[in-house]
């Protein structure tokens, strides 16, 4: 096993040298230093590194801050590291103010290296890593040898594991490959070491007051020495239950007392930062400040400890909880400041690392962060805080800061990668029964190892339905006049069609905003900012991680590439097309009646196809019943269904100023007092937590209620090749039988195509789930679709709905965590509300296409995170590089894996079926907000 070194390293500096250090530090990223990182590839021994300034430290103080993960004791880590980094770091050091020459920069580093640890003697602080007992060359090499049998044809073929095994081992040791046949111990494939229980928990808080405890060791002692041993006990058990009590009243009442930051992130700074895409490594660098008082300071010290003692005596190795994404994770508090430091190296998203916190393991953070100014508001140290996942996310992000450099030693690899290439090796070095081979063989994507009611006639008519009996609609792309009183003249002319309320039989409408719209209407920038981040950036911002790249990049957008090139969007809905065509042209004259030219200001105009009538199911272009699995408001009749339980969801997932699934209120953006005068807008409801004055705009008696029935829209323009797309799948089809390697015994050749089709999108075309429907059914057989199944219950193994099938990504339902109820409600948290409808084709767009468009209450949490975890996620269960096989954008190495009991069956070279053709995030008003926006502002 090999051992880590954490090392932290903290240089004090006067303040007024910040931009001089960190513009030397960011040398270290040009171009003329880009053999830097190859020379710290070379070490062989640095897992990850990190360089930054975090400014304001102590008054005129700020520090330059290394944090190093290596494989060695921490003089040999930093002799290697500054041997590599002495060009940028020199210079830093010396723009700091430490003349040191070359020989002398790690004697200042270790000078200055912080000795972190949970007793009294140390630095407050605490360390973990994901991959323990993992060296940089095992990781790599593992790595090397995963790629490699992937590749190999045995994979594939009808035999049975125990002879793929042997075959692949004889492979290996002909290309001398015999490291990989030495056993070493992998302690993150350890199973968990004892259930997470009341007992477990109260012994780790035991440990933690014991190893605290020490230095009152004398006084027992004494009072044994003088008074005997039975008074000794009583006093000795009277001192610690009321030394326990009066600290739980003194924390008591500093709870009730502290304040709450809840003001939004800004979002320039919030662009700097790389969430990244799905599947990748990226760097969380957090700093808050320490309450004041000792105490604070010593419940800290409480909290690492009891963490500690989780993490080494219940939690799996590796894992916190069911948290199996951090590759380095550390807390320092810099001495002589009251700055607590966060550092987190970790692989997926970051609304997924923070989400898992908040779901899977929140007393923890909360324990740690509720000694921290403006930490949401907490109960009994670990009780509210990260519960409360909306402010938690926002108090996080305000306290990031960006990091001048950072390295990994293997950036292409997630955490769930890491384990998976140890899981291979170790199965080839000791896997020695058919069981044994089986298990190893589903490494490779085979098997798995094994106040809440609406207020409806405010919310806008598309949230509560998605209007099917008025089966013709007309979707407009607008641009608003530049003039505030012109864009509110012309909305006012409008809003009286715009509907509220439960669907009816007479037409309807829906309108929404995006950032810039809502400027032109004559929104106050700081009004504005109390919106999410993600809304205020726009799609834009998040097209990387979207997966928007080649054909779907922005740049080949047709609408949506500018941040203020779309203002709003209009659907027009109706039962009569004629009707709809007359209110179209209503609206194109109302931008005449403003001496506007309609061409100007429409930018596009799609006329949706009709939906089939009386009720029939909707049939998107791949030929796929659409619309079968969607989240259902508890608030609603369906609701009440057996069958729909697992689907149902709060209504402040969707609609703003309702308690979310977590049970909190959902976080609603506000505007001014006096930008209200004639108080067209709701007063904000009584805060969940109160804040002192300290904090701006912290209080809520001087804001009002924008957000209050509103949601918001995420839309997409979506190109579907239909052609490419059952072209492909006929052909694999063809070439699997032909090669005689099809492992689908019992069906027709012609049906075969379908059936692929089929597995891709995780449904037969008549909307049958393959969970249900999967086994000696033809596809073509009539039935209703159906939707009342979960994936790790029904279909444990992806034997009938493989693991990266579209429907499963989307809705991965209890198949990601082994605590299916748990994971159901994490699935729950990233539902979208699906309202898009299929485009006519035309000259322009010959091809058919989705205007896809969804509802949530919150874009990162829901759709982004869908899309950047789930649906783009390479790395997604057991899948190495397999995005979403329908709506996944193509690369060289892209598969689509069909488990099978011969093993998985490999589509290979998938290309492109769905193109972006823009995209847009929007706000949908209220009936007050829109009334606002009409008369209200000024």
């Amino acid at each position: 096993m090999t051992t880590q070194a954490l090392v932290t390293v903290a240089l004090p500096f006067p303040s007024d040298r910040v931009d001089h250090v960190d513009a030397a530090l960011r040398t270290l990223d040009d171009p003329d230093h880009a053999a830097i990182r190859t020379a710290l590839d070379k070490t062989g021994i640095v897992h990850f590194i990190s360089l930054s300034v975090v400014p304001d430290t102590a008054p005129g103080r700020a520090d330059l801050v290394l944090e190093l993960c290596a494989d060695a004791g921490p003089e040999e880590a930093l002799t290697a590291v500054c041997r590599v980094l002495q060009p940028g770091l020199g210079d830093a050091l010396e723009a700091a103010g430490f003349y040191c020459i070359e020989e002398s920069i790690m004697d200042c580093l270790l000078r200055h290296s912080l000795r972190l640890g949970t007793g009294w003697g140390a630095t407050p602080g605490l360390g973990f890593t994901g991959a323990p007992g993992m060296s940089v060359w095992r990781i790599l090499n593992e790595k090397h040898i995963a790629d490699m049998i992937a590749t190999m044809p045995v994979l594939h073929a009808r035999e049975r594991a125990s002879v793929k095994l042997n075959q692949v081992r004889q492979h290996l040791w002909r290309e001398n490959e015999k490291w990989a046949f030495a056993a070493e111990p992998t302690r993150f494939l350890m199973p968990e070491q004892r259930p997470r229980t009341p007992w477990t928990v109260a012994q780790s808080v035991g440990i933690a007051l014991a190893r605290l405890a020490w230095p009152l060791l004398p006084v027992p002692l004494l009072l044994w020495t003088w008074l005997g041993f039975l008074v000794a006990l009583v006093l000795s058990a009277a001192g610690i239950i009321g030394g326990l009590g009066a600290a739980i009243w003194y924390l008591r009442r500093l709870e009730a007392h502290d304040g709450v930051d809840d003001d939004k992130p800004d979002s320039r700074t919030s662009a700097q930062l790389d969430h990244g895409a799905a599947g990748s490594q990226h760097l969380l660098a957090a700093v808050a400040a320490m309450k004041p008082g000792r105490f604070r300071l010593m419940l800290v010290r409480f909290a690492f400890v009891t963490i500690q003692a989780d993490v080494a005596r219940i939690f799996r190795p590796g894992f916190l909880r069911g948290i199996g994404v951090i590759h380095v994770a550390r807390w320092a508090l810099i001495p002589g400041t009251d700055k607590l430091l966060f550092w987190a190296h970790f692989s997926g998203s970051w609304e997924s690392y923070i989400e898992d916190f908040i779901e899977k393991v929140p007393d923890g953070p909360t324990a740690v962060w509720s000694n921290t100014i403006g930490f949401p508001r907490t109960r009994f140290l670990i009780r509210g805080g990260a519960n409360d996942g909306d402010r938690f996310r926002r108090w996080i992000r305000r306290r990031q800061y960006v990091v001048a450099f950072s390295y990994s030693a293997y950036p292409e690899l997630t955490m769930n990668r890491i384990r998976r290439n140890a899981a291979i090796r170790q199965g080839i070095a000791a896997a020695r029964t058919e069981a044994d081979a089986e298990a190893w063989l589903s490494c490779f994507g085979s098997k798995p190892r094994s106040d809440t009611v609406l207020d409806k006639p405010q919310i806008p008519t598309l949230v509560l339905g998605a209007l099917k009996r008025l089966r013709y609609a007309t979707c407009l792309i607008l641009r608003l006049p530049d003039a505030p009183a012109d864009a509110r003249a012309w909305l006012a002319d409008i809003a009286p069609t715009i509907t509220f309320g439960e669907a009816k039989k007479e037409p309807a409408a829906a309108i929404a905003f995006t950032s810039h719209g809502l400027l032109k209407l004559g929104m106050a920038q700081g009004d504005l900012a109390t919106f999410p981040t993600a809304f205020q950036n726009g799609m834009m911002a998040s097209a990387r991680a979207l997966g928007d790249t080649g054909e779907s990049d922005p740049a080949e957008w047709i609408w949506g590439a500018r941040p203020d090139g779309v203002d709003a969007i209009l659907i027009l809905y109706d039962c009569c097309e004629q009707r709809l065509e007359g209110r179209v042209k209503g609206v194109r004259s109302s931008f005449k009646e403003f001496d506007l030219k309609p061409c100007d200001y429409i930018m596009v105009e799609k006329q949706m196809q009709p939906l089939p009538p009386d009720n029939n199911p909707v049939v998107e272009p791949f030929g796929f019943v659409d619309g079968v699995s969607q989240p259902i408001l508890r608030d609603s009749p369906r609701a009440g269904s057996p069958h729909n339980a697992d689907h149902v969801v709060e209504p402040g997932e969707f609609v703003l100023g309702y308690r979310d699934n977590r049970g909190y209120l959902s976080l609603t953006p506000t505007v001014q007092a006096k930008h209200d005068p004639h108080a067209k807008l709701p007063a904000m409801a009584p805060p969940q937590t109160s804040v002192p004055p300290a904090f701006p705009g912290g209080g809520s008696d001087n804001r009002r209620d924008f957000g209050c029935n509103g949601t918001f829209l995420v839309v997409r323009q979506l190109q579907q090749d239909t052609y490419a797309f059952h072209d492909y799948c006929a052909k694999q089809a063809e070439q699997l039988w032909n090669d005689n390697s099809w492992p689908f015994d019992g069906w027709k050749r012609d049906d075969l195509p379908k059936l692929l089709e089929a597995k891709m999108v995780g449904r037969w075309h008549d909307g049958r789930s393959l969970v249900r429907h999967g086994h000696a059914l033809t596809p073509n057989r009539p039935a209703s679709p159906d939707n009342h199944f979960r994936f790790e219950r029904d279909d444990p193994q992806g034997l009938a709905c493989p693991f990266g099938a579209h429907i499963r990504r989307s809705n991965p339902r209890d198949s990601l965590d082994v605590d299916p109820a748990l994971q159901l409600r994490l699935s729950n948290r990233h539902r979208i509300l699906r309202v898009g409808r299929q485009y006519e084709k035309n000259q322009k767009d010959p091809l058919p296409g989705l205007m896809f468009m969804c509802l949530n209450a919150d874009i990162e949490r829901q759709f982004e995170f869908l899309q950047q975890s789930w649906i783009m996620g390479g790395d997604f269960r057991t899948l190495v590089n397999e995005p979403d096989p329908v709506v996944g954008n193509p690369s060289p190495d892209r598969v689509f894996t069909i488990p099978t009991h011969q093993g998985p069956v490999k589509l290979k070279g998938l290309p492109n079926f769905v193109r972006v053709l823009g995209g847009g995030y929007f706000f949908m008003p209220g009936r007050q907000a829109l009334r606002y926006l009409t008369t209200g502002i000024e």
